[in-house]
């Protein structure tokens, strides 16, 4: 089935999200890199083989925080923490603590400027983070500087303080908009500086989107309006546009009324994503998933405002955000969860009598996925296998075809990312079926969310034959991140033989569906008869 609905990423554009290309990379390396494996003795052994243990560099230019909540020793910390080597170019030396900014010595233009290069000439960085600049000369300098730099920049717009002390003098908003904006890759404004940037007033969701448009249009990249900022609610929304596509980034609103830095932790744990190679979707994903794990953890160390732990890798399933088309945050009716012995051992059947096959060898649940057949035909395909597995006391689950799998009473339906738009998830929730959904990456972990399902498809996790991809296997690292963050149960899919099964469970997931392992022919029953006991 085609992509329904353009303002997603779909195959080809989610690389092409970042506006600019990167540069080259070893292959093998971004693999790795995409498999999770990021930091410390793992990044270092899997590299090590290849005769490379660099980790990959972002570059943060900011001002100074002496007591660390955000700037640049706040950026260091989040890069480091996330895998990342950190560099830095200091804007400004500023006095402050929890309750507020003493004062502010801004650095020469110039030197910001030879900082940068002296960075950039030495090393190859992979992504910039830009905060607070603090004056217009040094807008126009690190915009000059960064001018055929071809990495992502993320830009965090610090025109005042958490506290309310302004951080971008006269003419500085007027340079940014001019010179940094069309420098800028992601731009990660609160409701407060999105107005400043667009000329335009925030009262609304509507006004939101609005700002953010304006914005895009005035230059920038893609925009993220983050709304942590704005009263009530048991959520907070955030909405991301590049122009053409947009979408809301839903997710908890913890209970720590007043923090500092959450907007430079969250634009520096997405600049730390980009860096490591992931598509600028995935980035806010993980940004928003660290930044609701800081929240959690954070600690009020002195007099003033709280300050957000700065952890690793998120893995908490609470820490999940959601992603709709909709800036209404409340999520789906929840799907039932799936009796673990059912989803332990999945395989996918082509026909009924494939499907038949499975299930007189001992398979107690089989998914019937039918691609060779449409209309009359495959609706009585499908109910012949429904048929059989009623007759056998077993389950099954239909793939795609959501309203047939309701007309036939199936005991599920599994649905791709292509597959979302269109469908009624009350009415199936409803129904008491049970709901899979496929994701290979965060971004799609995300969407899936949103609508509360029984269970996570996630794969490829190795090379596969049955499925033409158009991105890398996760491997048991990148299997094992998304299986910590899911809120519900991790099926595993993807070129996972029996011999592979005890490691594909032990990195997280709670069953594996299976095709090519247990294909027609002799020894089926037999193989079968493995994966029920493994």
């Amino acid at each position: 089935m085609g992509r329904p609905d353009a303002s997603l990423p779909g195959p080809g554009d989610r690389e092409a999200a970042l506006r600019r290309g990167k540069r080259g990379r070893d292959e093998d390396r971004l693999h790795h890199v995409r498999q999770g494996v990021l930091c410390g003795e793992d990044f270092q052994r899997v590299f090590a083989a290849g005769g490379s243990a660099v980790r990959p560099v972002a570059l943060t230019i900011a001002g100074t925080d002496p007591v660390g909540g955000a700037g640049v020793q706040n950026d260091v910390l989040v890069m480091e923490n996330l895998g990342v080597r950190a560099c830095s170019a200091v804007t400004a030396v500023v006095a402050q603590n929890t309750q507020g900014v003493r004062s502010i010595e801004t650095v020469p233009a110039q030197m910001v400027g030879a900082q940068i290069r002296s960075v950039l000439e030495d090393l190859r960085v992979a992504a910039v983070k830009i905060g607070m600049l603090g004056s217009a000369e040094t807008v126009r300098e690190v915009a000059g500087t960064l001018e055929g730099v071809s990495v992502p920049v993320v830009a965090d717009p610090v025109s005042v303080s958490s506290s309310g002390t302004p951080l971008l003098p006269e003419g500085g908003l007027e340079a940014y908009r001019r010179s940094l904006l069309p420098r800028v890759d992601l731009l990660t404004p609160n409701v407060r500086e999105a107005e400043e940037l667009s000329g335009m007033p925030i009262r609304s969701s509507a006004d939101v989107e609005a700002a953010a448009r304006a914005i895009v249009a005035r230059g920038a990249g893609s925009v993220v309006i983050k709304g942590g900022h704005a009263a009530g609610g048991n959520y907070s929304s955030d909405f991301w546009t590049d122009g053409q596509r947009r979408w809301w980034l839903h997710g908890p609103r913890w209970p720590v009324a007043d923090t500092h830095g959450s907007g430079c932790v969250f634009s520096t744990a997405a600049a730390s994503a980009l860096a490591l190679s992931y598509p600028l979707a995935d980035a806010l994903v993980v940004a928003r998933a660290y930044v609701s794990a800081g929240l959690r953890r954070a600690e009020r160390p002195g007099g003033g405002r709280a300050l957000l732990d700065r952890g690793g890798w998120p893995s908490e399933a609470r820490d999940l955000p959601w992603i709709s088309m909709s800036e209404n945050p409340d999520p789906g009716e929840a799907f039932r969860p799936p009796r673990p012995e059912d989803i332990r051992f999945c395989p996918i059947a082509a026909a009924a009598e494939d499907a038949r096959e499975l299930y007189e060898a001992g398979a107690r649940l089989v998914q019937i996925r039918i691609k060779n057949l449409e209309g009359a035909e495959l609706l009585r395909e499908l109910r012949r296998t429904v048929e059989i597995a009623r007759s056998m006391g077993r389950r099954v689950f239909v793939n795609d075809y959501w309203e047939a799998a309701l007309e036939l009473k199936a005991d599920g339906v599994h649905l791709g990312q292509d597959d979302l738009e269109g469908v009624d998830f009350g009415r199936l929730a409803r129904s008491g079926m049970l709901l899979g959904i496929s994701a290979h990456d965060y971004f799609e972990l995300a969407r899936g969310w949103n609508h509360r399902p029984s269970y996570f498809g996630v794969g490829a996790v190795f090379p596969t034959p049955s499925k033409q991809v158009d991105y890398p296997p996760l491997g048991l690292a990148g299997l094992q991140r998304l299986a910590a963050l899911s809120p519900v149960p991790v099926v595993a899919i993807g070129g996972i033989t029996l011999e592979r099964a005890a490691e594909v469970y032990a990195h997280g997931a709670d069953g594996i569906a299976v095709i090519s392992d247990v294909a027609r022919g002799p020894g089926r029953a037999a193989r079968v008869a493995g994966w029920l006991e493994a």
